[in-house]
């Protein structure tokens, strides 16, 4: 059976122990998370291949995109929350935008799209501006990471004006002071990122040439639609029966531990089985890529022999990602 599997992992706990191996990449000058960046290349456009889920996309179009946030104040700077934590309403984001519309019409020249939690739109005058996204400012001072000027000075200071306008009509909004009275976080501001257009897409080469993505993060799926590749949601019992071919098992994003760990055994089930030669791995130290392989032959020394091999132990699991992934010899790409 020709079927191959590169399979991204969680960073293992010793790794994140050790100092990095090479030089620490520099966030500052990153627009997303390795994992952002890994997926969709050095610019992270998230907000073009989001965009293509609602209209058609010409690729050479930038778009941004403004996320519905929270910004909470500390006592000397500002620091912004995650927006998993706010739970947004369909009626709360409409009747926010109602309230900002005038706010839209004034700095926008395209017509904003409601997705939910954030707006796309098609744009000229703020694609010149560095962007950080969500995953990447979350839980931090956001002093660091908010829009700056590259090519043509003023941008950022017109896109702050526009952020200052939107924060002074939801400050005191009804549907802010619905949620103070139900102990939630007001919806306080809007966050710009992911400007950038469809051409600037640069997956790796793992995720490029797989015929096949698995994963839970919609980034991944928009991503599969673009590449046109079938997507599949993470199912350890899909996992037991892939077919031949080369195929992307994202285990990183928005996966839980109980659910890496059961992908993790069907993988190696499948290893086991002989279906597979080896499995491909990569992961992330530090904001650097690793790389590795295992192959049954890792299997049959030392402490894993009798627990890898052994009859009465195919009832029971394989070793866990845990105990495994502290013995993976990882090599920087």
């Amino acid at each position: 059976m020709n079927l191959k599997i590169n399979l991204n992992t969680p960073t293992p706990t010793s790794l994140l122990k050790k100092p990095p191996i090479d030089l620490e990449v520099d966030e500052f000058e990153q627009s997303g998370t390795w994992d952002e960046i890994f997926m969709l290349g050095h610019q992270v456009p998230l907000a073009a291949i989001k965009a293509i889920q609602f209209q058609a996309v010409e690729p050479m179009d930038d778009w941004a995109s403004l996320e519905l946030v929270h910004l909470h104040a500390t006592r000397d700077h500002i620091v912004l929350l995650d927006p998993e934590m706010l739970k947004i309403m369909p009626e709360e984001e409409q009747m926010l935008r109602i309230s900002v519309q005038e706010v839209l019409n004034h700095f926008l020249l395209n017509a904003v799209i409601p997705t939910g939690s954030s707006w796309l739109f098609c744009t000229n005058e703020f694609n010149s501006l560095k962007t950080s996204s969500i995953e990447l400012a979350k839980g931090r001072n956001i002093d660091v990471w908010m829009a700056k000027d590259t090519e043509k000075a003023g941008v950022a200071k017109k896109w702050r004006q526009m952020q200052n306008e939107i924060q002074m009509i939801w400050h005191d909004h009804p549907i802010n002071l619905a949620r103070y009275e139900r102990g939630e976080l007001p919806i306080n501001s809007v966050w710009l990122q992911g400007v950038g257009s469809l051409s600037k897409i640069q997956p790796h080469s793992i995720i490029k040439f797989s015929r096949e993505l698995h994963g839970e993060s919609s980034t991944l799926a928009n991503l599969a639609q673009f590449l046109n590749k079938p997507f599949h949601r993470l199912n350890a019992q899909v996992i037991s029966e892939l077919e031949a071919g080369v195929h992307f098992i994202d285990g990183r994003n928005q996966v839980s531990p109980e659910k890496w760990e059961s992908i993790w055994q069907a993988c190696l089930k499948l290893l086991h089985q002989g279906q597979l030669t080896s499995i491909q791995l990569t992961t992330e130290h530090f904001g650097n890529t690793l790389i590795s392989s295992i192959q049954q032959s890792d299997f049959k020394v030392g402490f894993f022999q009798n627990f890898f091999f052994k009859k009465k132990s195919i009832q029971h699991k394989f070793p866990s990602w845990n105990t495994f992934g502290s013995k993976i010899n990882w090599q920087p790409e």
